[in-house]
């Protein structure tokens, strides 16, 4: 495994803000999107970019390393997007962590407005969010009657 960072792993203090985590296989296509959309949230609590190659051979890591410079890179063998993830949220530093897929991206306000969420009700540890699928050539498909924010407890579960 290869980080190309030289920050220890895991302080002791968890720094407050959001910790971001892409698990990217053979994202050469998509990486950009997904490291702009981080780029442009209006949520300024954005710590840190970690992006974990899975063992791409499409030039996935050229791509972060030559465009992304601020961002963390983690390079491992594949091991699958699960173990990806994994191997990003040990690196994390944050009191959040938050995924996105190297072939998705994020409105410009979703980790504004989940951080507003997750300031009002202390305690929360996780906070999920409806998605918008978009078909390649098509137009956005939301799901109807899910709109605002909503809370669950397990217990609700």
């Amino acid at each position: 495994m290869n980080v190309t960072d030289n920050r220890h792993v895991r302080p002791d203090a968890v720094a407050p803000g959001v910790s971001v985590v892409i698990p990217a296989f053979n994202a050469g296509a998509t990486i950009e999107r997904a490291l702009d959309s981080v780029g442009a949230q209006t949520c300024d609590g954005i710590a840190e970019v970690i992006v974990v190659d899975d063992g791409s051979t499409d030039g996935t890591s050229d791509i972060v390393r030559e465009k992304y410079p601020h961002v963390i890179l983690v390079e491992q063998e594949n091991a699958g997007v699960s173990a990806a993830r994994n191997a990003g949220a040990i690196r994390a530093n944050c009191e959040w962590v938050a995924f996105l897929d190297a072939d998705d991206e994020w409105l410009p306000q979703k980790l504004e407005v989940q951080m507003e969420f997750a300031a009002a009700c202390p305690g929360a540890a996780l906070l999920l969010c409806e998605e918008i699928t978009v078909p390649v050539g098509g137009a956005p498909q939301e799901r109807p009657g899910r709109a605002g924010l909503m809370q669950y407890t397990f217990r609700d579960w």
